[in-house]
């Protein structure tokens, strides 16, 4: 498995600190204001003290005229000192050049504070200079995507997979499983026919078996043991993610939600991202527990992945493409969740688990995997 590099990532994403536009505006703003304040701030000082010392002489009182004078002198250095505050701070950012050798770190800054016509070309530079490293992250990302799934794909044929399939939907018409797992069966039931598009579809497709539905071990390499469950872990997962009932879904959207929670375990990601960060943590489908993570795909009405363009998930989708929500498992009856905790339109809530469907005709959203990210 190869996840990204995220160190990688943060490091193409970082500029020097006077390197950035934004930061370089700021200081060109900065220096625009502190041009202005060594003149108007001291001249300002002297004009007020100034105006005190004349009404004295005038009046002809000596204590006055003694006190006048003295806040004069007092102004006018404080004046002088405001004057050479801009030459002050221009040397400590060079003396920082030299001393520790950065040059360009401290000297952009710099120029900004005392030139608005060099710092715009610097600005320019630094927008051009911005522009050409978000074109290289997002070559990074694209190529770290495709070996991750050419080695998946590498690892998925020498495996021995196990194929699930959903049942045939006329089959299901008259039961009450279109809101439990019960659609789904093991390959032990299907016809040699079927067995053979299964093989035929895993080549492409290696870790699920598709046929007009969905399947559940989206992703999956590999499942945890039912030993691993932890009661005390999950007690203080469930606890950690119940303090954020009532947040807002766009402070907090669902993957921000469980990642919060799961903080310990797995990194701020996508929904997709969970599925892969944890996709040799999944859970069998009649062994959830409370504190699992649940992934749920959405489909239309005609089977096709709606984040595929279109596309029939089991001949062309990325296998974590079509996963659209997350959350986590708060209660479990009859080996089926009853009570979830997710981040929807409404924000961070309680809900009922029967509002995702395995069974077409009912929801459009289907359970396709369930993770137990601290196992």
């Amino acid at each position: 498995m190869v996840n990204f590099d995220f160190k990688l990532l943060i490091e193409n994403e970082t500029l020097a600190f006077c390197e950035s536009s934004g930061t370089l505006k700021m200081f060109n703003v900065i220096g625009a204001v502190m041009r202005v304040a060594k003149i108007l701030v001291p001249v300002g000082l002297i004009i007020v003290s100034t105006a005190s010392l004349t009404k004295a002489l005038f009046e002809k009182d000596n204590e006055k005229i003694s006190a006048t004078v003295r806040d004069l002198f007092v102004k006018a250095i404080i004046a002088l000192m405001i004057f050479f505050i801009p030459t002050i701070i221009y040397a400590l950012f060079k003396n920082v050049d030299n001393k520790e050798k950065t040059k360009t770190v401290f000297s952009q800054c710099n120029l900004c504070m005392k030139s608005s016509d060099e710092c715009h070309l610097l600005i320019n530079k630094a927008i051009k200079h911005e522009e050409e490293r978000a074109q290289e992250l997002s070559l990074v990302k694209r190529k770290t995507i495709e070996e991750y799934e050419r080695l998946a794909l590498e690892a998925a044929k020498k495996a021995k997979i196990n194929e699930v399939i959903i049942k045939d939907n006329n089959q299901n018409t008259n039961s009450d499983s279109n809101t439990t797992f019960n659609h789904i069966t093991d390959s032990e039931n299907q016809t040699q026919s079927q067995k053979e598009n299964s093989n035929k579809d895993l080549s492409q497709e290696p870790l699920i078996y598709y046929e007009g539905g969905v399947s559940y071990g989206l992703g999956c390499k590999e499942f945890v043991d039912s030993s691993s469950y932890n009661e005390d872990t999950v007690n203080e997962l469930l606890s950690n993610a119940k303090k954020y009932l009532g947040r807002s879904y766009r402070s907090m959207d669902c993957s921000d939600f469980v990642s919060a929670t799961y903080s310990d375990y797995i990194p701020n990601s996508t929904a997709a991202g969970i599925g892969q960060n944890a996709e040799n943590k999944c859970v069998a489908k009649n062994d959830v527990k409370p504190g699992d993570i649940f992934l749920i795909s959405q489909y239309n009405k005609s089977g096709e992945c709606t984040k595929c363009s279109g596309s029939t998930f089991g001949n062309r989708c990325n296998r974590f493409q079509c996963i659209m929500h997350t959350g986590i498992v708060v209660e479990v009856k009859d080996g089926k969740p009853t009570k979830i905790i997710h981040s929807s339109g409404s924000g961070v809530k309680y809900d009922t688990a029967s509002k995702y469907a395995y069974a077409p005709g009912g929801s459009n959203r289907w359970y396709i995997m369930f993770v137990r990210p601290y196992a």
